[in-house]
């Protein structure tokens, strides 16, 4: 019959070794067993093993060093050696119940009340055997039997029976790891923050710099940073009130008789000349000419008369006026203002008064002012709206073109309100602030000298200025300019190496001895530990600068 020899893990459970079992074709199986494992830690195993190997129609036998779990096995019928190719010993198997107390004889269990459990000589019971009787308890036996021969019969109490504690192992164990964990705690716990004080002047510096919509990546070398060109080309048309008012009634009209007692020449009136009574204004519609007054002696005159229709100048009921005497304003301040007149035949009718909305020429003039404003907030919005979250866009580097101005309404056109349009558009170069501040401290700290250091960790503020713009290209030159504090440049990678391990007292005064250290305070953790970390990554520097005085 071909043999399967199969290698069992100290810790496998009973599951993984069944599993094993059922995947394995050969029907002679021996399992090699770890002395202690798990499997041999308990009889019910041991029981559940045999069971399922029968139920295979397998055979096994179990190889291993473990006496007690050779024995067990052996009492629950399974073959065991304690090396491969040994032959085993003929099995007798007594099936063990798991009652209170157990009696383990050549022949059969007995179980006595006093909870003791009586072995052949030699019979070892081990922690699974125990747990196997307490995992199916029974009630006593009455009247249990000794082993009737009354030898090779042993009592034991169940402490007995239990394996021994390893205290010795246990106390080398936990040395061993209470070391270890002082180790640990000496060397990574610890930490330092060390708070130094560089001595520092001011000094003003600048830095040049180039965007170029061109550039994807910032240019350290070059000063070069990436920029975006935005671009807006619209029609803009903002509307804007009325405010005008205009009477579009009916103009009051009629006849007026025209004196002329000035000449005795005819005088000639064009047509539109101007009749005025009481204040109001009426034009003559055509032309007419009045004949020369006839004098037939002793002061008496006889005016010429000639008849015209006249319109008033403007509409409105308040000239629909009775019969009135009429004066030319154009003859005011010479003699024929009183010598040419007229009189209206009959009253002057049908004016009306009706008022409307029109557009003013100051509305128009207004509207005109604040429309080229209003275009440029208009394409400047839009273009901004086109920046990414984290671009900004200098005034200087934008550019707003307004073309012609075009007028929806003429001045007097009635009307609630009118529009203005024109072209408008919006270049401009935008850029990160962000890039530009990296790219101007770098350029900065190139320029401290030798042994010196930029104290700032970083530039959080620059003034720009422009010197050259091309929007076409999407290009721009310019300057960056800050008031940044110089001392003397700390090597803390040196510093952490001399520093490391040394007492608070011994590290301090050798960083106050550097050159350029104002003061230093250090804090540590845990709070009385009173050394600088062992280790460098737990070491950490914050440097601030005071002014020299």
């Amino acid at each position: 019959m071909e043999r399967k020899i199969l290698y069992l893990e100290i810790d496998e459970e009973i599951t993984s070794v069944i599993d094993r079992l059922k995947k394995t074709a050969e029907a002679d199986i021996h399992l090699v067993v770890p002395k202690e494992a798990a499997l041999l830690q308990s009889i019910v195993n041991l029981k559940l093993l045999k069971r399922q190997a029968d139920n295979l129609g397998k055979q096994i036998q179990i190889i291993t060093h473990d006496k007690v779990g050779r024995n067990l096995a052996e009492q629950v019928g399974i073959h065991s050696v304690s090396r491969i190719g040994e032959e085993p010993k003929a099995a007798t198997a007594a099936v063990i119940e798991p009652p209170a107390e157990v009696v383990y004889k050549e022949k059969e269990p007995v179980v006595e009340e006093t909870k003791e459990v009586v072995f052949k000589k030699g019979a070892v019971l081990s922690k699974g055997a125990k747990e196997g009787l307490e995992e199916e308890p029974t009630s006593n036996v009455a009247g249990a039997k000794k082993d009737k021969k009354g030898e090779g019969v042993q009592k034991k109490k169940m402490s007995e029976l239990l394996p021994k504690f390893p205290h010795k192992k246990f106390i080398i164990i936990a040395s061993v790891l209470g070391l270890f964990l002082l180790i640990f705690l000496y060397v990574y716990v610890p930490m330092t923050n060390i708070k130094l004080k560089i001595l520092s002047e001011k000094q003003d510096m600048t830095a040049e710099f180039a965007i170029d919509k061109e550039a994807k990546d910032v240019n350290q070398s070059s000063g070069t940073i990436p920029g975006d060109l935005i671009t807006v080309d619209k029609t803009v048309t903002k509307k804007y009130q009325a405010t005008g008012k205009k009477n579009v009634g009916a103009k009051a009209q009629g006849s007026i008789t025209v004196r002329n007692s000035y000449s005795t020449l005819s005088q000639t009136l064009v047509a539109g000349t101007r009749f005025e009574a009481n204040g109001l204004v009426f034009r003559t519609q055509s032309d007419v000419e009045v004949p020369g007054y006839t004098d037939s002696g002793g002061g008496n005159i006889t005016a010429g008369t000639a008849n015209v229709s006249a319109v008033a100048e403007s509409p409105g009921d308040q000239y629909n006026i009775s019969s009135s005497s009429f004066h030319i304003p154009a003859f005011a301040g010479t003699a024929k203002y009183d010598k040419i007149t007229g009189a209206s035949v009959g009253a002057m009718s049908g004016g009306s008064t009706k008022e409307v909305k029109v557009v003013s020429a100051s509305d128009i003039s207004e509207a005109k002012k604040v429309f080229g404003e209003d275009a440029k907030n208009e394409v400047k919005k839009e273009g901004q709206d086109k920046m990414k979250k984290d671009e900004t866009l200098d005034d200087n580097a934008q550019k707003i073109t307004i073309g012609t101005l075009s007028v929806s309404k003429n001045a007097d056109d009635e009307a609630d309100e009118f529009s203005v349009s024109a072209p408008a558009s919006f270049k401009g170069l935008a850029y990160k602030k962000d890039d530009l501040t990296k790219v101007a401290f770098e350029n900065f700290k190139g320029k401290t000298g030798p042994n010196k250091q930029i104290l700032e960790e970083k530039l959080d503020s620059a003034d720009i200025s422009f010197n050259d713009i091309d929007l076409e290209k999407g290009t721009a030159t310019g300057e960056a300019k800050a008031s940044l504090h110089i001392g003397m440049k700390i090597d803390e990678k040196q510093l952490k190496d001399e520093i490391n391990g040394k007492g608070e007292g011994k590290a301090k005064e050798y960083i106050e001895n550097l050159e350029g250290v104002d003061s230093v305070e250090m804090s540590f953790f845990p709070g009385f530990w009173k050394k600088v970390s062992r280790l460098k990554s737990h070491i950490y520097f914050k440097t601030e600068f005071s002014e020299k005085q």
